[in-house]
């Protein structure tokens, strides 16, 4: 349902150059929804292959640690040519029955987390192979149904974050509160 590949081959360390012509999304840009494109790096690259470059809908997978996740490459690699750094992998759908975005969905849930842990390897730190991801079974409902659970899932993600921002704000509100008694009180303070 799509090809796994590695990102781009640097020798070395990625060389970051803030004036460079290219984009290079590592591990720590990739977030379950989506890339963190404020982060992304720029590089020089001599003539990179055009197929490293990433496109609109391609999921990149973080393959090793504690969280094993995906996340969606969007209209953010139209800017700029960007690349993956190597130690991602990336999936790109040519099953026009699959979209990325729920691609994206099922490899963040429970399942097929499941399965990813059974088949990583390593002891200090988890580390899936391409072999393990290629192996992944994978469930296909109609393309209607998988717009649905995307929606569903968009919602989710944004009381989740409604819910998040509340919760600063009461912890805020708190402490303006503890402040304001502080500072105006008529009584000794202990």
């Amino acid at each position: 349902m799509a090809a796994v590949a590695t990102g781009y081959p640097f020798r070395g360390a990625v060389p970051i150059d803030p004036n460079g012509a290219c984009r290079v999304v590592q591990m720590r840009d990739v977030e379950p929804n989506g890339l963190r494109w404020a982060g992304v790096a720029r590089v020089s690259l001599a003539d990179p292959r055009p197929d490293y470059w990433l496109q609109p809908g391609d999921v990149l997978f973080v393959p090793r640690g504690d969280s094993l996740y995906a996340g969606l490459v969007d209209a953010g690699v139209e800017d700029c040519p960007t690349i993956s750094a190597p130690q991602l992998f990336r999936l790109r759908v040519h099953d026009e029955g699959l979209l990325p975005a729920f691609m994206v969905w099922q490899l963040n849930q429970r399942p097929f987390q499941k399965q990813l842990a059974e088949r990583a390897g390593g002891t200090a730190q988890r580390l899936v192979r391409k072999a393990d991801l290629q192996g992944l079974y994978v469930p296909l409902p109609p393309l209607d149904i998988q717009r649905q659970i995307v929606a569903f899932s968009a919602l989710a993600e944004c009381e989740r974050a409604k819910l998040e921002r509340l919760a600063e704000l009461r912890t805020a509100e708190q402490a303006a509160l503890a402040q304001r008694l502080y500072d105006t009180a008529d009584w000794p303070i202990a």
